[in-house]
């Protein structure tokens, strides 16, 4: 049950992100999201070997420019995810994946308190 609240919570974060920022959202551009990570110490090996499965099925959705993560060197369990989507609609389709879904299940007991943290982003610059 705390899963599925989880899910629910990661799903929520991601819709009213989107609502917030969609009329300042530029169709013409991509969106950067960036997710910000933070799992129980000791458990960043579990995390890692979850992550590793999802990168291939997110890497391949046709709404995806590029998807990377890294991990802190300061702080080993803090990751973040750099991900570029062709639009915020893109980002959404990502997020109700049955795969992304089935990690959220997985991982939701990893995280710490408060976390992930989403967060989204346009190019800034007048071109």
């Amino acid at each position: 049950m705390k899963t599925l609240a989880l899910i629910g919570l990661l799903g929520s974060l991601a819709m009213n992100a989107g609502v917030a920022q969609a009329a300042q959202v530029d169709s013409t551009k991509p969106v950067v999201q960036i997710a910000v990570a933070k799992v129980k110490s000791g458990t960043q090996d579990a995390f890692k070997a979850a992550v590793e499965k999802i990168l291939k099925p997110t890497r391949a959705e046709a709404g995806n420019i590029s998807y990377h993560y890294i991990q802190s060197i300061d702080d080993p369990t803090e990751f973040i995810f750099i991900e570029v989507w062709k639009s915020a609609g893109a980002i959404d389709l990502h997020m109700s994946t049955p795969f992304l879904q089935a990690f959220f299940t997985d991982v939701g007991p990893l995280f710490e308190p408060g976390y992930p943290v989403l967060k989204k982003y346009q190019d800034a610059e007048r071109q």
